[in-house]
């Protein structure tokens, strides 16, 4: 039977989001967990994900429309099935819980938070979150808080964002520090009456699994949303908290524009972007965009992907003998080849890179040299039959590196059109754990940012990794005379406790080779 997708509510204060895109078209088959759709609220943009498999079998709604929460936006059911029909602007009565539904992480010391008015837990942000970091304290024990003040700020491996109290009271008590990693659905702080009895609550218990509760067929389908930016507010001259879309946000930043001397044209003076523009187009006075520079500092916590891109690097450097060797390629004939394969039409929309081609480049010498393409596992060397290869972003969040998998199965068209997907993914913060594992080399590139040549830092358990400078015309003498060529550096580092340094000569030689040969790459 169809299954209804309502707008979310994702805040206690939230009344409506934005439809900012459509990910599938009514009639498109769709996967559970696979991303339907993009939902913006005042403090960030999300994905919705399909609740369960089947096809889209029609929207509610439009881009960029505004919908109140718990209004249908698209119903997902069998092929043919006949969608639901919605009255125009009614909101859709909301899923009914499951019977005796709570956290299996915060049934504690036998008192569920869930069921404790007042008790505030790790909210749940996405599919994969099984944990977030308590960043910061914004209100201390003895504050007064009206419903929807923020609380605090937490941080999850994906997104940071603010915490507000759920009801009217004073902060009694906080259960956690900052700093501290706190699993999803544990107490972190209580609000009540200055008199009331304040609960402690145990340590973690498994609960028992409940009954569930049969299925309603009329109820909604419960959407899973993915954080994907969380913004901060600021307050406007009166002292309220500014309603701002991200996209108004993200241009303010960028043009150094005080969003508190910008009317907002939105529900409620919500400021949109194009509210932003008009502001630009106005020719403000000078007095209304953000001073230069503020002479303070701030500390924040080692957390999130930040804490996790530490303790790798620590990890590949305590645990591994890293050794380097370093070699110059020419790329004239990848400059040329490049060129000529961006003037074809099959790749007149999408131009090839030179990590396109470099990285087919190690796939081929990886498949020649299966000695560099291992891992140094517990029971013993892992030798591989197939080639990964991770591809280092720099992101808004960090370092990433995004895995295309199989890639020795590949052509240079399907490699351009996985790997272009997946850096997408992670400048938006959208890869998955499963988009991140399996890597069993990787390339990492500078080559933008005018570097020569770099070390790298193995990503664990791979034996190697190769870093790119930039290309650079330089005098090199060919054929006993001095000419200009376009030269990159590469550098090599690998596991010298798996690889010795002749073999790992070799193996760089050959990635030399095929990056300057590359039309061999297009040899099936």
């Amino acid at each position: 039977m169809a299954e209804m997708i309502n707008m979310p509510k994702l805040g206690m204060d939230m009344e409506e989001g934005t439809l900012l895109r459509w990910l599938k078209k009514a009639g498109e088959a769709v996967k559970k967990g696979e991303p339907i759709a993009e939902i913006e609220t005042d403090k960030s943009a999300m994905e919705i994900e399909a609740p369960n498999d089947g096809v889209l079998l029609c929207t509610y709604c439009k881009e960029e429309d505004t919908v109140p929460i718990n209004t249908p936006i698209a119903a997902i059911g069998a092929a043919g099935e006949q969608p639901p029909a919605v009255g125009s602007g009614q909101p859709a009565a909301p899923a009914a819980a499951p019977a005796a539904a709570a956290p299996a992480a915060a049934q504690l010391g036998g008192v569920d938070p869930a069921h404790v008015e007042g008790a505030m837990t790790m909210p749940k942000l996405g599919m994969d979150m099984e944990g977030g970091t308590l960043l910061r304290w914004v209100k201390k024990v003895g504050d007064t808080l009206k419903k929807g003040d923020v609380l605090a700020e937490i941080e999850t491996d994906k997104s940071s964002m603010e915490l507000e109290a759920t009801t009217d009271g004073t902060l009694l008590k906080t259960y956690c520090e900052e700093g501290e990693t706190v699993p999803v659905g544990q107490p972190i702080a209580f609000i009540g009456a200055q008199d009331a009895a304040i609960p402690e609550f145990g340590s973690t218990q498994q609960p028992a699994a409940p009954t569930p509760a049969p299925a309603a067929s009329a109820a909604p389908a419960e959407p899973v949303m993915t954080e994907r930016t969380a913004l901060e507010a600021p307050a406007a001259p009166d002292g309220r908290k500014l309603r701002v879309s991200p996209r108004a946000r993200k241009l303010a930043e960028k043009n150094g524009v005080d969003l508190r001397a910008v009317a907002g044209s939105g529900p409620a003076g919500r400021i949109v972007e194009k509210d932003v523009r008009a502001f630009l187009q106005s020719g403000a006075p000078h007095a209304a965009r953000r001073s230069a520079a503020k002479r303070s500092e701030t500390v924040k916590p080692l957390a999130g992907i930040r804490k996790v891109i530490s303790t790798r690097m620590h990890q590949s450097l305590s645990e591994m003998a890293q050794a380097n060797h370093r070699m110059d390629a020419d790329m004239t004939n990848t400059a040329a080849l490049r060129k000529q394969l961006n003037a074809s039409p099959e790749f007149a929309q999408s131009k090839v890179s030179y990590l396109d081609l470099i990285s087919l480049a190690c796939t081929r010498a990886l498949m020649d040299c299966p000695f560099a393409n291992v891992s140094l596992m517990p029971d013993g060397i892992h030798y591989k039959e197939y080639v990964n290869v991770g591809i280092a972003v720099d992101t808004e969040r960090g370092l990433v590196v995004p895995v295309v998998h199989d890639v020795d199965q590949m052509n240079l068209r399907d490699f351009q059109t996985e790997s272009k997907r997946l850096i997408e993914k992670a400048r938006t913060g959208a890869l998955k754990p499963d988009d991140m594992s399996g890597g069993t080399f990787t390339i990492s590139n500078l080559g933008m940012f005018g570097i020569d040549s770099f070390t790298a830092i193995i990503n664990p358990p791979e034996a190697c990794i190769l870093a790119i400078g930039r290309i650079a015309d330089k005098a090199v003498v060919v054929n006993g005379e001095i000419t200009i060529r376009p030269i990159m550096n590469l550098s090599l580092t690998y596991d010298h406790r798996i690889l010795d340094g002749a073999p790992a000569a070799r193996f760089l030689q050959k990635i030399q080779f095929y990056v300057e040969n590359p039309a061999l790459l297009l040899l099936s």
